[in-house]
């Protein structure tokens, strides 16, 4: 495997547990057999799909082992495959598992899109990729997005310790 277990507990700390199904555009929404899904049911630690293929359903229910389980099995059965395709040259564990946050949130039809993985393939040098990384990833129509999420795989590829990324303040200049 190119990822670690790092990865894992990056997304169960950064996806957070959910036991009960919700719509992840109306988060705090309590669902009914009724309810109008606007966004995608998920579960767990961010599970859409579970191992065999079936779509979450509005009224199931995971312990965090199983969510646990569901969450290794899709960094094995797709982040891996992913980061396989896209990225062409060596990189350390950790800049995997930074990789491997992306892919998870995004999927891979969009991060295949990215700059970014330009970048890596190519050797820039580590500053256009950061750069490139807080430009390319963390804003959407001139707003920071998921900016603690960014920074902290930034941290995560540079091999720092990630969870320093979330004391970082948004736009500052990394």
């Amino acid at each position: 495997m190119l990822t670690t277990t790092n990865l894992i507990t990056f997304l169960q700390l950064r996806e957070g547990f959910r036991k009960h199904a919700y719509d992840d555009k109306n988060p705090n929404l309590e669902l009914t057999a009724d309810t109008e899904i606007e966004g995608t049911l998920t579960i767990g630690y961010g599970t859409t799909r579970y191992p065999d293929g079936r779509a979450v359903k509005w009224d199931d229910a995971v312990t965090k082992t199983e969510a646990t389980e569901y969450l290794e099995h899709y960094v094995k059965a797709n982040v891996e495959p992913t980061l396989e395709n896209l990225i062409h040259r060596p990189l350390a564990s950790c800049q995997y598992d930074a990789l491997g946050s992306c892919i998870y949130q995004y999927g891979a039809a969009e991060v295949s899109r990215w700059r970014l993985i330009r970048l890596i393939n190519s050797d820039a040098h580590w500053r256009d990729i950061i750069a490139e990384w807080v430009r390319g990833t963390v804003m959407f129509m001139g707003e920071p997005l998921f900016w603690g999420r960014r920074v902290q795989e930034v941290f995560m590829f540079l091999g720092l310790d990630w969870r320093a990324g979330q004391n970082v303040a948004p736009l500052t200049d990394l």
